[in-house]
């Protein structure tokens, strides 16, 4: 059994495949010979430029790409397919006499991007979820059987990543990072230096992990904008490098994998005058510091440590026997449920992409006739003579 982990060419740094090319690293540690599956464009472009300058994790690549596997596949090997083209990738090897699963990272992007269902049903063997709201996203949409879906969170506790000692020489001081959501993170910002003008705001971008890292201890707040995630992973890297982290959940209505009041001041997504509230917050508490600053912290690092190696690894060995040995049968797979709001968000997100059918349609000449109807004016009532 070989694993073939499809790895679309993409030059900017990006989480999911960082945890790609991880546990592709820790599959190799539990003997399933794992390789990267690229596309045709990687190797025809005429630049030889490779991602893992931004990871440092090498994984061996696959001799042929992609879009020819088919032909060189055996019948107990296993193509990965990502969340984020499932509907294009998986119709490509439909008819490949191979296994097939899916490393599904991110909820959002699997139902936006998603295969129709009977097909999934038929080829998809099973699923590595990074989370377990996304786990139960694919045994609702994809049809996968839940014995057939494996947990496996991200490896986060790693260098520069260690989980250490709190340093009385870090800044009260806010990192962030401006690459996603950047008009709103520039609204929270500027609202933030208008109650706090003291406070100074390091901007983490475009630098190496350990880099990031350095930042990220040397000032006691981090910012966290995240959006439409599986599991985040930014604020999990603050919370190992002792950093109060204060924002955005990242998974909308989806239940959170981590977050808690006891581990960091969370707020609704995407809302900028409630962020710019909570990042006050974590810093007044990073002034002030004391006994309620170093339980933040020790939440802060209990969380991390759910998200070390040894749990990385368990997960991964269970799935590599099972997977080899075919096995599903003796295994009862994650139960995580998504709640009404999950629901609700699922909804509006397959409607959003029009993936709704007939329904969606309907919906939506519901939806636009009630908008129609509020914005008619209110009819002006006519004057009349008093009787």
């Amino acid at each position: 059994m070989r694993f073939f982990y499809y790895y679309p060419t993409h030059d900017k740094p990006a989480g999911g495949n960082k945890e790609l090319r991880l546990h592709a690293s820790l599959l190799r540690e539990v003997g399933v010979e794992t390789f990267l599956l690229r596309d045709e464009r990687f190797f025809t472009r005429p630049n030889a430029f490779d991602d893992d300058v931004f990871y440092r994790v090498p994984i061996d690549l696959a001799p042929v790409p992609f879009e020819r596997a088919g032909d060189h596949l055996k019948p107990d090997d296993v193509v990965i397919l990502p969340e984020v083209l499932l509907r294009d990738s998986l119709a490509t090897c439909a008819n490949w006499n191979c296994r097939v699963a899916v490393n599904n990272q991110n909820g959002f992007y699997g139902l936006r991007y998603g295969p129709p269902r009977a097909l999934a049903q038929k080829r998809i063997e099973f699923v590595f979820a990074i989370s377990p709201y996304v786990a139960a996203l694919s045994h609702h949409f994809y049809g996968v059987p839940r014995n057939r879906i494996f947990h496996v969170s991200p490896w986060i506790v790693r260098p520069p990543f260690e989980i250490a000692e709190w340093s009385p020489e870090s800044a009260v001081a806010v990192s962030y990072m401006p690459r996603k959501m950047p008009d709103l993170v520039r609204r929270v910002r500027e609202a933030v230096q208008r109650t706090h003008p003291d406070v100074p705001w390091v901007e983490i971008d475009g630098v190496p992990e350990p880099e990031v890292a350095r930042r990220l201890r040397a000032n006691r707040v981090f910012f966290v904008a995240q959006d439409l995630e599986g599991c985040p992973l930014t604020a999990l890297e603050a919370m190992t490098c002792n950093a109060i982290v204060a924002g955005f959940p990242g998974t909308a209505n989806f239940p959170h994998p981590y977050a808690t009041a006891a581990n960091g001041f969370w707020v609704r997504d995407r809302d900028a005058a409630a962020a710019a509230v909570a990042v006050g917050k974590a810093i007044d508490l990073a002034r002030a510091g004391g006994e309620p600053y170093q339980n933040m912290l020790r939440a802060e690092h209990a969380t991390a440590r759910r998200y070390d190696r040894a749990s990385v690894l368990e997960g991964l060995r269970e799935a590599a026997t099972v997977v080899r040995n075919r096995a599903y049968a003796t295994r009862r797979g994650p139960r995580a449920a998504l709640g009404v709001r999950g629901w609700l968000q699922a909804a509006r997100l397959l409607y959003d992409a029009d993936r709704m059918g007939l329904a969606g349609r309907l919906a939506g000449k519901v939806i636009g006739t009630a908008k129609r109807l509020r914005k008619r004016p209110a009819p002006v009532e006519k004057s009349g003579a008093a009787s």
